[in-house]
């Protein structure tokens, strides 16, 4: 922005709208790690494994929480791409506000995930991160994350 001519009062402004615009969505591989954290109890859990339940949790003023449950984990994906693709800016122009991806594990559901949204938001790339410890405490193994801001 400050190559571009902006203002400090613009750039700061700007900044300062980032965190209510920005969107993040996880998707867990096991509710092993939700139940022992205790977020979810251990009759949900048990079922959960049972019915292959995977959550998609969010952030909500701070705090995550469940955003919706799908059976199978290539559904839950499957909806993370649908919900960034209807809700993130399109094309290049957008730098650091597009989206950027982060997991523990599995490469190969990155790649898809990548090549979905290079397809349907117009992106050259989109970055993959290592997920921090702190979260994969949380989220256990095969954790998916999607961030991004939307306008």
């Amino acid at each position: 922005m400050a190559d571009a001519g902006r203002s400090l009062d613009e750039i700061s402004e700007f900044a300062e709208s980032l965190p209510k615009r920005q969107r993040f969505f996880a998707v867990v591989d096991t509710l092993e790690y939700l139940y022992k954290g205790g977020r979810i109890g251990g009759a949900a859990k048990i079922f959960g494994d049972v019915l292959q339940i995977k959550p998609i949790l969010t952030l909500r003023d701070g705090k995550v929480e469940p955003f919706e449950k799908h059976r199978t984990k290539k559904k839950a994906l499957a909806r993370v791409i649908d919900i960034v693709s209807e809700d993130c800016p399109r094309g290049e122009d957008f730098g650091l506000l597009s989206v950027s991806l982060q997991q523990s594990i599995n490469g190969d559901e990155l790649v898809l995930l990548r090549n979905e949204f290079k397809q349907r938001l117009g992106m050259q790339d989109v970055p993959f991160f290592n997920v921090p410890p702190a979260f994969m405490v949380h989220a256990g193994p095969g954790v998916i994350f999607v961030t991004y801001f939307v306008d």
